[in-house]
């Protein structure tokens, strides 16, 4: 292995190091700062078009309460299918040839109260947003 010796350095190195040394060697006079010129807003416009902006009405925001109505009467309608076939298997009005079929029925009836429970908070959650949508339009009209 060779190592570079000081005496027979790059020409090209003490080139760039000169360059370096300069360099750090010269301080900027307080006489040779500018200072930044303001710059001058009014000098931009606005791109012009033929057409005036079509305005745009804002979307009206989609609370929770609006998304989950129509899911709650969905459901809690659809609940009431097997709550109404155990009451039929029950009452003695369907005859089921299968050994589980009382016990499924009675299981079913639980499908009452959960239906019931879903059908009020969609009553609920509706007469809640008709009654904050005419406060908006209330205020909407007011302005």
């Amino acid at each position: 292995m060779t190592t570079a010796s000081p005496d027979h350095s790059n020409p090209d190195e003490d080139d760039f190091l000169a360059d370096v040394e300069e360099e750090s060697d010269e301080q900027p006079s307080e006489e040779n700062v500018e200072e930044p010129a303001e710059f001058d807003f009014s000098a931009i416009s606005a791109p012009s078009s033929s057409r005036p902006r079509a305005v745009v009405p804002a979307k009206p925001k989609t609370s929770i309460k609006e998304i989950a109505v129509p899911l709650l009467f969905t459901v809690g309608v659809i609940l009431l299918i097997p709550a109404v076939w155990g009451t039929l298997v029950l009452a003695g009005s369907i005859e089921s040839k299968r050994e589980g079929a009382k016990g499924m029925a009675a299981a079913m009836l639980v499908c009452y109260p959960v239906a019931l429970c879903l059908i009020g908070g969609g009553i609920l959650f509706l007469r809640q947003v008709m009654k904050e949508k005419a406060r908006h339009a209330s205020v909407i009209s007011k302005e």
